[in-house]
């Protein structure tokens, strides 16, 4: 089967699988058929539909798609066509807001469903096939372009879905970013991480005004106490905030200069799903308050934090500045002390015996 525009192989197809629904974007559609000298079966049998009903296409950065009436019930035995593809064939971000479709109690999504896949061609690869109440998770599809099939039979209608695209700004291992928002994740994610692995992402702001706020959705590593097998390291421009590991998110409550870097190590030991993390810019005129210069990091029992070095002198200011008051209210009572030992000496003795 090819889409009879630009001759794209849409799918091959032998045996007793039926295949999946075809989108010819061109409004032609080719389909060849061949048979050998040897076995011989029925054949197939199939439709097609120049409707423009449930067919969407779009080819632009940023968007929203849904299915059919949301947020109410989508109609019986309907079949949708999603086809997104970005400029330039930047990596494109799909993440679900809304999830309602009929599924199966053994766990099938054999009634209704929604099919993705990277493209629309017949190496495209499927990412996978959906139903239920759960809200599917889609990594970062590198082709630039996203097919979507919603297929619904004539028994229960859900909600559907409702679910926003957009192109993004990714790294997921080594690499250099200029922009506004994006995010960055260990490789292979969310599968685990490979072994003897180093990556160094750097996140430059367009704007050198602005601050980065960097937040992590997800983190599994390898726990150590110091942090010395895998580990995830923060710097700010070339100051090293800190160095992480175990299964907690590290919180930042503050935002990062224009410039960042994040280091990621792992040994040849045991190995996790890694992390996920986004970043956005921030401007100077969104920032109400003086932001603080060093970390806090929240305490996380199954998290490890090695702080930098350079955070012993705010530790020193800390440790002065309690020396210090304890100092003070050792004075104020010595200086209490004498004057009730001087009114005992002059015949109050009742608050003498109050100071002894």
């Amino acid at each position: 089967v090819e889409d009879g525009g630009d001759l794209t192989l849409l799918g091959k197809f032998c045996g007793e699988n039926i295949p999946p629904p075809l989108l010819a974007l061109s409004g032609v559609v080719i389909i060849k058929f061949h048979s050998d000298k040897n076995v011989i079966r029925k054949g197939f049998l199939a439709v097609f539909n120049d409707s423009q009903d449930c067919v969407y296409v779009k080819k632009d950065g940023n968007g929203f798609i849904r299915s059919p009436n949301f947020p109410t019930t989508y109609p019986q035995e309907i079949l949708c066509f999603y086809y997104i593809e970005s400029v330039n064939k930047i990596p494109i971000n799909i993440t679900f807001t809304s999830f309602d479709l009929e599924h199966t109690s053994i766990g099938t999504c054999d009634r209704d469903y929604i099919r993705v896949n990277d493209g629309i061609s017949k190496s495209a690869k499927l990412l996978g096939t959906f139903c239920g109440k759960q809200i599917p998770f889609l990594p970062v599809i590198y082709s630039g372009s996203v097919f979507l099939i919603l297929r619904s039979n004539n028994l229960i209608s859900g909600q559907g879905f409702s679910a926003e695209y957009k192109e993004e700004a990714f790294l997921d291992c080594s690499g250099y970013l200029n922009a506004v928002s994006g995010r960055i994740q260990s490789p292979n994610y969310p599968e685990n991480y490979n072994r003897n692995t180093d990556c160094e992402y750097r996140i430059v702001s367009p704007y050198n005004e602005s601050s980065i706020n960097l937040t992590f959705l997800h983190f599994e590593l390898e726990k150590q106490i110091d942090c010395d097998y895998d580990f995830v390291e923060i710097y700010d421009l070339n100051q090293r905030i800190g160095r992480f590991c175990g299964t907690q998110n590290p919180v930042l409550t503050f935002t990062l200069s224009s410039s960042i870097r994040v280091v990621f190590h792992s040994d040849y030991g045991r190995n996790f799903k890694g992390f996920y993390a986004t970043f956005t810019q921030i401007t100077d005129y969104q920032t109400t308050e003086e932001l603080p210069s060093t970390l806090s990091f929240s305490t996380m029992s199954n998290t490890t934090f090695k702080p930098s070095l350079n955070s012993a002198s705010d530790n020193t200011v800390v440790i002065g500045g309690a020396i210090g008051v304890i100092i003070g209210m050792a004075v104020v009572f010595i200086v209490i002390c004498v004057i009730i030992g001087r009114q005992r000496r002059t015949g109050k003795n009742q608050l003498g015996r109050k100071c002894s």
